[in-house]
């Protein structure tokens, strides 16, 4: 079970609102007690009371199943791919079932690879899985098959490819602001 930090007065650990009355252990008049919500409480959170959040912990099996899930079509995918490029003749069924192998490949090995990248780096808490990233891997299989598109085409230059990763860049941006805006509101 995962369990997330909370304020002592009930509000968001990163307010200001109380940390004086925190310190000296009092709480803010008109709020409710919330001690029947305290679970356990680490070490790392000596000030912060804890909440139970419904999600599973790390490592569960319930958790690992969609990343097996992943991994598992990624590598279908892939395999789907050598076939194609290695044993079938070039056709448009061919390239549909190409591009349609390759989308879900990129997309599965992108959010595979951020989610590794994720548990390296310890960025957050808790860390993204694989499941979760794959609204980032599907933008990057898409920018990436068009690139490949406009290739098909000879119509792919440097500055086309250029403006390709800055909009990727710019639109992952965007999406991490609203990401991170929406965690700050979230309770």
């Amino acid at each position: 079970m995962l369990i997330r930090p909370v304020c002592l007065c009930g509000y968001r650990p990163e307010y200001r609102c109380c940390r004086k009355q925190r310190a000296n252990g009092q709480r803010l008049p008109g709020l409710p007690n919330m001690s029947g919500l305290v679970e356990k409480r680490p070490h790392s959170a000596t000030r912060l009371r804890l909440r139970y959040t419904g999600r599973p912990e790390e490592g569960t099996l319930a958790d690992r199943i969609p990343e097996a899930g992943v991994v598992a079509l990624s590598a279908v995918a892939w395999t789907a791919v050598a076939y194609v490029v290695l044993a079938l003749t070039v056709s448009p069924a061919a390239q549909a079932v190409f591009y349609a192998a390759g989308f879900v490949a990129l997309t599965g090995t992108a959010a595979i690879l951020l989610e590794l990248y994720h548990a390296r780096a310890a960025t957050s808490v808790p860390r993204p899985r694989a499941a979760s990233l794959l609204g980032t891997g599907m933008r990057f299989a898409v920018t990436v098959e068009f690139a490949l598109w406009l290739q098909s085409l000879r119509i792919l230059t440097a500055a086309y490819l250029v403006l390709l990763i800055a909009g990727f860049l710019a639109l992952e941006y965007v999406i991490q602001q609203v990401r991170d805006q929406g965690n700050r509101h979230d309770v």
